[in-house]
């Protein structure tokens, strides 16, 4: 029957995760539907089985004049067995699980959500205690400890920030809460696979992340973003694709480089900003840049050889492109100034950018000449 239960409900709430089960422990923060098996099965395709559960307080449902289920928070209690060799014992079933399903799923949410309130003021209350200790040891700080002043003064800076934007009334970080839940509701599921909340910790998880770079479509794997309720920290996992100890080409062993989206995002993590720092953080997972990279993109190309690499590259570029280029660990890069100084003329180097020895004796010598 349990089979059953899953395709009804695939087809009546096909993204809604709800639990099916025979046994009567259940938690609350899913829509259950609890089920009761029959060893010897009739030839009915509905067996009501009106003893088969005893709940206090439950609320009975009533479907063509007959007790089909109980309902009591977020629990559905079938009280019939849909007999699965009778094709219209599915109508009957849908029908139910169509009047008692929706209550329970808005139990189960409601749940959830007063759970994500609870962990999210807990922070925001913590947060605001430790942001006005970090300001008055700073501040004390910051006059006798020189050299760690520009630091101090950024973390000041933030804290500052973050507390005027947190500092307020229980309610008034209950409505932010409920705000910024249902903005995270709505990054999944076209940003992100899921996202949950255990332990005080935030974690966000990602569908495959792909880069297109230079004509090749790298496939990175799926990323765990985990984000500390109490401390603002912030990291990053690679669940399916690490290569040795990095993550992606801006990650090693979960702390990211994020470039010119760093200060946003540690704004956001700062004021509990979490919708727009996720937003943020997806951004940066399928952006690269060759010039800051811990390690090269093309480390995930399944193909990848580093010698063969340099070799074609070399079929179509030298001189001066291989010194724009300044891949260091390029075996032809040694010879790539010389290269270029036989490639060029007097003009081009005068116009040159990069200004090399070679380049600037020749504007000398013709200077002296």
């Amino acid at each position: 029957m349990q089979n059953l239960i899953q395709a009804v409900i695939d087809t009546l709430y096909p993204h809604e995760k709800i639990i099916i089960q025979s046994e009567m422990n259940s938690g609350k923060e899913q829509a259950t539907v609890i089920y009761t098996n029959v060893d010897d099965v009739p030839d009915d395709p509905v067996i009501f089985l009106p003893d088969a559960f005893s709940i206090k307080g439950a609320r009975p449902l009533l479907h063509e004049g007959k007790q089909a289920a109980l309902v009591k928070n977020n629990v559905v209690y079938l009280l019939f067995f849909a007999n699965e060799k009778h094709p219209q014992c599915g109508d009957y079933l849908e029908k139910v699980l169509k009047q008692a399903l929706p209550s329970a799923i808005q139990y189960a949410y409601d749940y959830r959500e007063e759970i994500f309130k609870k962990a999210y003021t807990s922070a925001v209350s913590f947060r605001v205690r430790e942001y006005q200790e970090r300001l008055d040891e700073n501040e004390r700080e910051i006059e006798i400890k020189a050299r760690e002043l520009l630091e101090l003064r950024r973390k000041i800076h933030t804290d500052r920030s973050a507390l005027k934007v947190l500092e307020g009334t229980r309610g008034q970080w209950n409505r932010n809460a409920e705000r910024e839940f249902q903005h995270l509701r709505k990054l999944v599921p076209n940003l992100y696979k899921e996202i949950t909340l255990e332990d005080g910790q935030l974690a966000a998880f990602t569908h495959p992340v792909s880069i297109y770079f230079e004509g090749y479509n790298y496939q990175l794997g799926s990323y765990k973003v985990t984000i500390d309720f109490d401390s603002g920290n912030l990291t990053i996992d690679n669940l399916t694709d690490k290569f040795d100890e990095y993550d992606h080409p801006h990650i090693d062993h979960g702390v990211g480089c994020l470039g010119n989206l760093s200060d946003g995002v540690i704004r956001m993590l700062a004021e509990m900003e979490l919708f727009g720092a996720l937003q943020m953080i997806h951004t940066f997972l399928h952006s690269y840049n060759s010039g800051n990279a811990f390690i090269n993109i093309e480390k995930w190309d399944p193909e990848y050889d580093e010698e063969n690499r340099y070799e074609v590259c070399r079929i179509e570029n030298r001189g001066y492109q291989c010194v724009e280029c300044g891949d260091s660990d390029c075996p032809f890069y040694d010879d790539a100034f010389e290269d270029c100084f036989e490639d060029s003329t007097l003009d081009d180097c005068i116009n040159c950018s990069y200004q090399c020895e070679l380049g600037r004796n020749r504007i000398r010598r013709n200077q002296e000449s």
